[in-house]
């Protein structure tokens, strides 16, 4: 579960070859390998959309947010291939969920996906439109949203851990401060401007037992 400087200073330099050819014979298993679809469903399709993030969670397992990728977001181009690609290869595909980083700080290309999707489930294989659904930081929020999130029947997930002062422990603005009156804020608007309920997904840490 470790991985970087920390990983090479535990592990010996042996053991770390090993795992490394381990995991390439794996790999090349899996890729010579058919891969058997049942009933051509798929209940979730992820996009990773944005490969950064705009907070310094304390306990960020991507470098604080930029997955070493700072500011790389995914483009048209990838998304058009990702999405022929399974439609091409799936019947039904209950929900397309927009990750992150922060998915938001992709807005454009989040618009462009759900639209490209209605446009192709009418002339593909699909047997209906996917529900799409976003897992966001709630601090990332406008009008253009909101009109998104109604226009395709978002569901939401705000990232929020608890106890206002834990999480301003655990989720903070680049400049330090805790973002917890900033994400109940948006929680609010979601609710009052587009009549969606965002579900809440925690992280639990030390500092909650504490």
């Amino acid at each position: 579960k470790q991985s970087g400087p920390d990983a090479k200073k535990r592990f010996s330099q042996n053991v770390i070859q090993r795992c490394t050819a381990l995991l390439q014979k794996n790999m090349d298993s899996i890729n010579n390998s058919p891969v058997e679809i049942p009933n051509r469903q798929l209940g979730r399709l992820t996009l990773n959309v944005s490969g950064g993030g705009n907070l310094r969670c304390q306990y960020c397992y991507a470098n604080a947010g930029d997955y070493k990728t700072k500011g790389h977001n995914m483009t048209v181009a990838v998304a058009d291939r990702a999405l022929s690609v399974f439609f091409n290869h799936f019947e039904h595909i209950e929900t397309i969920m927009f990750f992150g980083g922060e998915p938001l700080l992709n807005y454009p290309l989040i618009e462009y996906v759900c639209k490209k999707t209605v446009d192709m489930a009418r002339n593909t294989r699909l047997k209906s439109l996917p529900h799409f659904a976003v897992i966001t930081n709630g601090t990332v929020y406008n009008k253009k949203i909101a009109e998104l999130f109604k226009k395709y029947n978002f569901s939401v997930t705000v990232s929020y851990d608890g106890d206002i002062d834990v999480n301003n422990k655990l989720r903070i603005s680049q400049k330090g401060q805790g973002m917890s009156s900033v994400i109940i804020d948006t929680i609010h608007k979601i609710i009052d401007e587009t009549g969606i309920i965002p579900g809440i997904e925690a992280t639990y840490t030390r500092f909650h037992l504490e």
